[in-house]
Parts: C-alpha cells; sequence; structure tokens
C-alpha cells in the first residue's frame, strides 16, 4: 500500500512526518510513541516548539556515537518556509545505515541519504527511544 502525506495523518493510507516515524516504530520496532496529533504539520511554530520540547524529554535520548536504525531525524523546515531555519519542524527516521526516510507534502515518502540534496542542510540531529538504548 503506498502512503500519501495527510496534514495531521497517523495511519494509512495518510500520513504527515510524525504520522510516518510513529507507524515505522509501531510496526517495525513494536514502539508507540505520543501522536501530537492536537498539532497539524501546518502551524510550524507550534509544532517546532513541541518538537524541540519533545526531543528533550524522555522517552527521547539524545547519544553518543553512530546513528542507528530506528533513530528519528530531527529537521528544520525547507528552503524558502517562513521559519525559524534553527527550528525543529520536521521528523524522519532512519531506515537503513546513513539513510533515512520521510514524507512531506506533495512529495510523497522519500528514503535518502543523508548527504541528499534535499536533507543534509536540513539534519538537526538524531533522538533514539529509549526502548532502543
Amino acid at each position: 500500500m503506498t502512503l500519501r502525506f495527510l496534514d495531521g495523518g497517523r495511519d494509512f493510507p495518510a500520513v504527515d512526518c510524525w504520522g510516518l516515524v510513529r507507524l515505522v516504530l509501531a510496526r517495525e520496532a513494536g514502539i508507540e510513541v505520543p501522536s501530537y496529533g492536537d498539532v497539524p504539520a501546518t502551524a510550524l511554530s507550534r509544532i517546532a516548539r513541541a518538537m524541540t520540547r519533545g526531543s528533550e524529554l524522555p522517552p527521547w535520548q539524545r547519544f553518543d556515537g553512530a546513528v542507528r536504525v530506528f533513530d528519528v531525524a530531527m529537521m528544520t523546515a525547507n528552503p524558502g518556509a517562513m521559519v525559524d531555519r534553527r527550528a525543529c519542524v520536521h521528523a524522519g527516521i532512519v531506515v537503513s545505515p546513513g539513510r533515512l526516510m520521510h514524507i512531506e507534502d506533495g512529495q510523497g515518502v522519500h528514503h535518502v541519504p543523508f548527504d541528499h540534496v534535499t536533507v543534509r542542510r536540513r539534519l538537526l540531529g538524531f533522538r533514539r527511544h529509549e526502548a532502543l538504548a
């Protein structure tokens, strides 16, 4: 089944970036994470604050060492977006060494290397769920 983008989507057939992360963690790693469903992806300033706060609290951990499968990539907005370029407003998930998967409006699901032109300047860092530590 193909996933499509839907602001606030949390399951098949349509998800936003956080919905995709939740879906992968639940189905592939058996980890349930909050939906943050009260903050739509279009509310970039609100989601930036929620993601930044949430990425600093349990169950999310900063870590030293190599990025692993199921780590969450924290990213800024696309270039040209009218938001603080240092704010986290987008998420993806590591699906293999050096590659992540993410979804954006109008672009669908992408599997790209960390150094791909669409993400390399947007990556703010990675967080690991405590169940994977």
